[in-house]
């Protein structure tokens, strides 16, 4: 019975409303294609430094193919 309360944290006041980005250790928000440019460009730098070995994904049995693929 653990998801029979999980749509209250989608009103909760201390909900994010747009994406934010860190600037010289300060949160900043920003909008969709800045915060995913930004994500890609740091996916890419770990990469390219570290290979393919430094970046994973956990994902839990209960998931669902949708949740898995994201």
């Amino acid at each position: 019975d653990r998801d029979r309360f999980s749509y209250t944290s989608l009103t909760h006041q201390e909900r994010l409303q747009t994406p934010m980005i860190k600037v010289h250790d300060v949160w900043q928000e920003t909008d969709w294609p800045t915060a995913l440019s930004v994500a890609t460009k740091q996916l890419s730098l770990t990469l390219k430094q570290h290979g393919q070995d430094a970046v994973g994904a956990q994902i839990h049995p209960s998931s669902t193919v949708e949740e898995c693929y994201l």
